[in-house]
């Protein structure tokens, strides 16, 4: 991967759309909570998990970024 891409600072439409993303698997699997079906909830609550994780890291990213160019 180049310099120039790793360096790029990421949009902010992208962090709040896995925010976003986040919030609907996290309220897809409360819903699917009444289900029973441990499965289905496990992977809901895991891919609403790894979006925030991912979400935030990239908006501290992008901060630390804008900072440094300042």
């Amino acid at each position: 991967m180049s310099q120039e891409y790793r360096n790029k600072p990421q949009p902010k439409w992208l962090t709040i759309a896995l925010s976003l993303s986040a919030c609907y698997w996290l309220a897809f699997g409360l819903v699917l909570l009444y289900s029973h079906n441990k499965t289905t909830i496990l992977v809901c609550t895991g891919i609403a998990g790894l979006d925030l994780i991912l979400g935030i890291w990239l908006g501290v990213r992008s901060r630390h970024q804008q900072e440094g160019n300042q």
